[in-house]
């Protein structure tokens, strides 16, 4: 099959065809949202929208400048954190089915760039991060804008792709640090056949760019100094050879290639991927694809990413996101070639995107999370976003209902206790010393709304004098070292709190093996 393709030009049924595949992505997930921040980070950026500080972790290092000032944008429109940070993951979708219909237009026709803006619309794993206050629609959205921009930087000789380019390559970066990193190989692969003068221009603009949102990210949070000392936290194992040399196992490259692979099965889904593999293995050189243009333009766009998240750690599952729209192309590639095959590739090839497509919103919107049973894996779609929206509604309600006065609460979502429940004192379990357990490593104490991060504290001053009753939000109940009459469990929706009534002559204290109390002489 011939590679080289002459891009159509530009029509009005493109522009049709783009909003209605971007207003459609939208307006499929008006009907899901969430309806209570669904994790740890989304109450970091929650209150980010407020007051940005990174040592408070608001939003946690390296930061998230642009996708912050993007919800502050959207907050003075819905008065409301989840509201603005939701309805940005939803717009955001949006504008990745139309971005990623552009890039496959460009790249290999109007009916690629179709097939693959359906593809991503209906990826359970992609319309879930949708739905929910994250930033990896917009990661997507970066990823595919500079790859479809660097496209045209390769295939063009104008100027103006040049600035254009360099200007996403930045935002990009604005909106996560790590995007940069992982886009920048393929921006200099872009830029490679042009004067130098040019690459270091379109280097210096995007490096503005960047500059400009994360330079002052930096001050407000207390300075280079500050922002280091926070990185050491969130990645430790970049600031210590001992640490670098202890995590390089085979056993955890083979845990980060594993992760790699079902993060990538459950974006693409089960029946999406074998069209990848046929897309791939009818392109021209495909054994040599240094020799494709195409295909090694998609493997620099993803194999950067895909090398960090080897060495490192994956990270969680919004974060492939950022990879995954090469393998989107590839899927709509191999399914364009299906509707070309004469006499019968026009049936079957629509065929099986209708019952492709059909599977893939009957799993967002009808299915349970587990359709085949939990010996298989889990699926992202509505189910899921009800589910968090329950555990933690539930468990706060619960809590809630127990006087504030005399109650301290121990919980591994504190954040969410801060966000909700300000009023209650809490901290997060303690980190003890394992080789002097009456030392405190670290816990984090919030106490009207605030948090603060206390260190090498003597684990007898954790728990106030003055503490009536200690609540677990959702630690496990077996670290609980005390007489079962003191314990008091409150359940709702198969969700359980415990509440533990400290008498005035006992003494509540931590050890490594859990809170104890104890009668105290």
């Amino acid at each position: 099959m011939a590679e080289s393709r002459k891009v159509a030009n530009w029509q009005k049924r493109d522009a049709v065809m783009a909003i209605a595949l971007g207003v459609g992505t939208v307006l499929s997930r008006l009907p899901f949202q969430i309806d209570i921040l669904n994790n740890h980070d989304a109450v970091n950026y929650a209150l980010a929208l407020d007051h940005f500080d990174m040592r408070l972790h608001q939003p946690q290092p390296p930061g998230y400048p642009l996708y912050i000032i993007l919800g502050r944008a959207f907050n003075l429109v819905f008065h409301d954190h989840l509201a603005a940070l939701v309805w940005l993951s939803t717009v955001f979708s949006g504008l990745a089915v139309i971005a990623i219909y552009l890039a496959g237009r460009e790249m290999f026709g109007r009916r690629v760039g179709l097939i693959a803006a359906l593809l991503l619309a209906t990826s359970s794993v992609f319309w879930f991060q949708g739905e929910i206050a994250a930033p990896y629609t917009a990661d997507l959205f970066a990823s595919v804008m500079v790859g479809w921009l660097c496209y045209r930087l390769v295939t063009s000789s104008g100027r103006g792709v040049v600035w254009s380019t360099a200007l996403a390559v930045g935002l990009a970066g604005a909106l996560r640090l790590q995007t940069i990193a992982f886009l920048f190989p393929l921006f200099l692969y872009a830029l490679r056949r042009r004067h130098w003068k040019t690459i270091g221009s379109a280097i210096i603009l995007a490096g503005g760019v960047f500059g400009l949102f994360f330079i002052p990210a930096v001050i407000v949070s207390g300075g280079p100094r500050a922002f280091m000392r926070s990185m050491r936290v969130i990645v430790p194992i970049f600031w210590s050879t001992k640490t670098l040399i202890q995590s390089a196992k085979w056993s955890r490259f083979v845990h980060n290639a594993d992760t790699i692979g079902r993060y990538v099965l459950r974006t693409l889904g089960e029946f999406a991927l074998p069209f990848v593999l046929v897309g791939y293995l009818t392109r021209s050189q495909r054994l040599r694809f240094w020799r494709n243009p195409k295909l090694f333009f998609l493997v620099v766009w993803v194999l950067p990413t895909w090398i960090v998240y080897f060495l490192i750690w994956p990270g969680n599952l919004g974060t492939i996101l950022i990879c995954m729209p090469p393998l989107f192309l590839l899927a709509a590639v191999g399914l364009d070639w299906v509707m070309a095959r004469p006499r019968w590739g026009t049936t079957v090839g629509w065929a099986s995107l209708v019952v492709l497509l059909a599977w893939r919103i009957a799993i967002f919107t009808i299915l349970p999370q587990y359709p085949f049973g939990e010996h298989y894996r889990r699926f992202d779609n509505h189910e899921t976003v009800d589910s968090i929206a329950n555990y933690y509604q539930t468990r706060l309600s619960l809590v809630s209902e127990v006087p504030v006065e005399g109650t301290i609460v121990y919980a591994n979502a504190f954040r969410h206790i801060q966000y909700y429940l300000p009023e209650y004192r809490t901290f997060s379990p303690p980190s003890l010393r394992r080789s002097d357990p009456t030392i405190v490593k670290s816990i984090v104490s919030i106490e009207n709304g605030e948090m603060e991060v206390w260190n090498m504290r003597d684990v007898t001053t954790l728990i106030p004098p003055e503490t009536e009753r200690i609540v677990f939000f959702d630690l496990p109940p077996e670290i609980l070292l005390a007489d079962q009459a003191l314990v008091e469990e409150r359940s709702e929706n198969g969700y359980t709190i415990q509440i533990i009534s400290v008498p005035p002559n006992y003494k509540a204290l931590w050890t490594l093996e859990g809170l104890s109390l104890n009668v105290h002489e």
